[in-house]
């Protein structure tokens, strides 16, 4: 392998992570990249016909890596002979290389597991590639998941523990994502009221006052008086306590009207 190619599967994974489960769009209006098959010459046999054939096939495929793209698509425009070196032994090469990027990219945003499984993967040979890219990482993936959703559920409020429960029960790969990515939030907004709300009840007027906006604003906003609001407005509540009554001046005496 060129260093050139180690230098792209490094720096693979510093690449946007929204590359990594994107998928190309179908051979339409705005699709992959069609190839572009030079004429057919005079002196190709029937060889050199199956073989660009054979090329043009996996051109079409729109989920094949960049690196096999490029090299596919420089063999179908070159000599017979090139055609069948890209055939024997050029595409494996390329199809090995746009595989080790995409583990990278994939440890690169994964969990414990997956990173785990996606390095161990790198050192083993082109099928343990394969058979992560395909199945291990799903594997890996739903393990990190399971432990994420229970470290949630050991740090959350009721609501985030009966969803967190809920997930766990379930115990499907969908079930998990969903809590992870939807359903903690949800539910962590539901706690958060109910402990504003908790909290105004008894607090001072600062506190009630405080608390009352909160609610009535984001889940940003509950957060930020759960994490300091309240705390501020108990410390003014604390403060207008100690504030000294204001002295009263002693009522003015009549003096009786004097007599006619």
């Amino acid at each position: 392998m060129k260093p050139a190619r180690f230098t792209a599967i490094a720096a693979a994974v510093a690449i946007t992570p929204a590359l990594l489960f994107a998928v190309p769009a179908l051979a339409t209006d705005g699709g992959a990249p069609k190839a572009s098959a030079p004429a057919v010459s005079a002196t190709d046999g029937p060889q050199a016909e199956e073989d660009r054939a054979a090329i043009s096939r996996i051109l079409a495929n729109p989920y094949i890596g960049p690196g096999l793209r490029e090299a596919a698509q420089k063999a179908l425009d070159g000599t017979p002979e090139e055609m069948r070196d890209f055939l024997e032994v050029g595409q494996h090469k390329e199809r090995l290389i746009d595989d080790q990027v995409r583990v990278s990219r994939i440890i690169g945003l994964g969990g414990p597991g997956v990173k785990e499984a996606g390095q161990k993967a790198l050192k083993g040979t082109p099928e343990d590639i394969v058979a992560f890219l395909e199945t291990g990482q799903h594997t890996a993936r739903f393990a990190d998941d399971s432990v994420r959703t229970s470290q949630v559920f050991s740090t959350g409020g009721p609501a985030v523990k009966k969803a967190a429960k809920e997930a766990l029960r379930t115990n499907t790969p969908q079930a998990l994502q969903a809590f992870l990515e939807s359903w903690q939030y949800t539910a962590r907004l539901t706690d958060d009221r109910d402990r504003v709300t908790r909290i105004a009840a008894a607090g001072g007027p600062a506190v009630k006052a405080a608390a009352a906006k909160a609610l009535k604003g984001t889940p940003e906003e509950l957060r930020q008086f759960l994490d300091v609001g309240q705390d501020e407005a108990r410390a003014k509540d604390e403060a207008a306590k100690k504030k000294p009554a204001p002295v009263k001046k002693p009522a003015a005496v009549k003096k009786p009207a004097a007599k006619r």
